[in-house]
């Protein structure tokens, strides 16, 4: 048997045994791409918000508010707020930060406003301190050497936080600011938990007002992005999981997105396995009618993706909710609206067909029109590339049931010349690995998937790999797999062919043995 494992640069765990006595493979891998630094700066404004009202729960970066204002107008109400402490002038001055302007930002810092801001937090109306930390939110909102100047304030944020006391209304707005700081950097996001913001963070989801629950969740769904360790979130997060999904819909979304990013990272895998069990019980009812437009559909089908990609015994607690699979399935299909939900679903049922014998029998059993959703996305002109490739990954772990194998060689010739395709641009590893082991399980599972894997020039594609400078494993693979289909076909030969001499008699060779010799070595004179 061969077998290598490895974690690529998208951070996809992948496991693969490819041999002619090959009984399971597991294909898996964590969500987390790799783009480039402009993608990313840009990715890095939406886990920013912006308040431009105090009813505004979700104001992107994209949504700035439309305050009119000039230079001068603005840094003559800084002034006088230095002087005053005057109301309406901390609320023009909130105002025109609302707008996104990093210019207006920029002014703000150099006129000194961010010190008077921490003074104003101490001692004051409530509704200065709100405003005040409202200043403090939206000037997160910019550059990173911007943003980094509002973490002079975290001590005394804290102690608002911390606070029993405070009312629920500035402790949201502290949360807000503590968000669009933990979505700049992993600096800052070090920096934030140094300064003890997770346990504060944490029991504000414990409370009875919903808008502060939600707007806590995302800002620790931002404190858990990049390098940030997984296992304080989860231990804090183990006793009330079920309860956050099961609040309304968008503190679903928030909490999903949150316990996404912690499932993601590799060193979380004990914690999450004690988590599992309770979050199963949230995860069950939001199932049901998930839809791409539910504001939680992508995060919960990209969650249930990174643990279908953990341990074997994860797999059988996924399986045990039977609700699963056709609920995968459902938004899989080309009739779901959404390729972004699409595409998660379509990963996570190659992660859970992926598993043993075991589980393959049980996912197949529970809903089988799995096949033909992975086959729709594959053979469909029309897919984005990466449904495609999701597909593909589902069907070459499907495969290895034999009974899912013949059935898809029943699907005719279609398949075979549509993964010899995929074969030969041989732009990814994984992928050409996975065409490799599909078209080996097609070859194998039948006489009809044989000739059509034939007719598709399938050991032709597969025999271009073997010296593949792609990847060595997979030059390896491809030569256990050409080994296994030549074998087939040499039996096939001797089935079929009519009496004749024997291989030692004459010049009789018989075609199986020309077969053994690959195309690019000459025939013996």
């Amino acid at each position: 048997d061969f077998h290598h494992s490895r974690l690529d640069e998208r951070k996809e765990k992948s496991s693969l045994k490819t041999s002619s006595l090959v009984s399971g493979q597991r294909q898996r891998k964590i969500h987390e791409k790799d783009i480039s630094t402009k993608e990313k700066r840009a990715s890095t404004f939406y886990t920013k918000r912006l308040r431009t009202t105090l009813n505004d729960t979700d104001s992107s970066i994209e949504q700035q508010n439309s305050f009119a204002y000039t230079d001068e107008e603005f840094r003559n109400k800084i002034f006088e707020l230095l002087r005053t402490n005057n109301l309406e002038a901390i609320q023009y001055i909130r105002n025109v930060l609302s707008t996104g302007d990093w210019d207006a930002i920029q002014m703000a810092l150099d006129c000194k406003l961010i010190p008077h801001l921490i003074s104003l937090l101490i001692n004051r109306t409530e509704e200065l301190r709100i405003e005040a930390t409202w200043c403090l939110t939206n000037i997160a909102t910019g550059s990173l050497e911007q943003t980094r100047a509002v973490l002079e304030a975290m001590p005394y944020l804290i102690q608002i936080l911390s606070s029993d006391v405070e009312r629920a209304s500035i402790k949201e707005q502290v949360c807000w600011t503590i968000g669009n700081l933990a979505g700049e950097s992993d600096e800052i996001r070090s920096t934030l938990l140094a300064n003890g913001c997770l346990g504060p963070l944490s029991r504000c989801l414990e409370g009875q007002d919903p808008s502060l629950a939600r707007t806590s969740c995302w800002a620790l769904s931002n404190l858990a992005r990049g390098a940030t360790p997984a296992e304080p979130f989860l231990c804090l997060l183990c006793p009330g999981t079920a309860g956050l999904l099961a609040g309304d819909e968008r503190l679903a979304a928030e909490a999903c997105w949150l316990l996404a990013f912690l499932s993601a990272k590799q060193a979380a895998t004990e914690a999450t396995g004690n988590l599992l069990p309770s979050l199963l019980l949230g995860v069950g009812p939001l199932l049901g009618h998930c839809t791409p437009q539910a504001p939680y559909g992508t995060p919960l089908v990209r969650l249930l993706g990174n643990l279908s990609s953990g341990p074997l015994d994860w797999l059988d607690l996924l399986l045990a909710e039977h609700s699963l699979v056709p609920a995968l399935a459902r938004l899989a299909s080309g009739a779901s609206a959404g390729c972004a939900v699409r595409k998660e679903a379509l990963w996570a049922l190659g992660n859970l067909l992926g598993g043993g014998p075991g589980h393959r029998d049980r996912v197949l059993g529970q809903c089988p029109a799995v096949l033909g959703v992975l086959l729709e996305a594959l053979l469909d002109p029309c897919e984005p590339w990466g449904l495609k490739k999701e597909a593909l990954r589902g069907l070459a772990n499907a495969s290895l049931e034999v009974r899912a194998a013949q059935q898809l060689a029943g699907q005719g010739p279609r398949l075979p010349a549509c993964v010899v395709g995929l074969l030969r641009d041989r732009t990814d590893p994984q992928l050409c690995m996975d065409c490799v082991q599909l078209l080996r399980a097609l070859a194998l599972s039948c006489e009809q998937g044989l000739r059509d894997c034939v007719a598709a020039e399938g050991p032709e594609a597969i025999e271009e790999l073997q010296y593949s400078p792609l990847d060595s494993l997979l030059g390896k693979a491809a030569e256990a797999a050409l080994a296994d289909i030549y074998a087939r076909m040499e039996q096939q030969e001797v089935e079929e062919a009519p009496p004749g001499p024997s291989p030692g008699s004459g010049s009789g060779l018989g075609r199986g043995r020309q077969l053994l010799r690959p195309a690019w070595m000459p025939a013996e004179p």
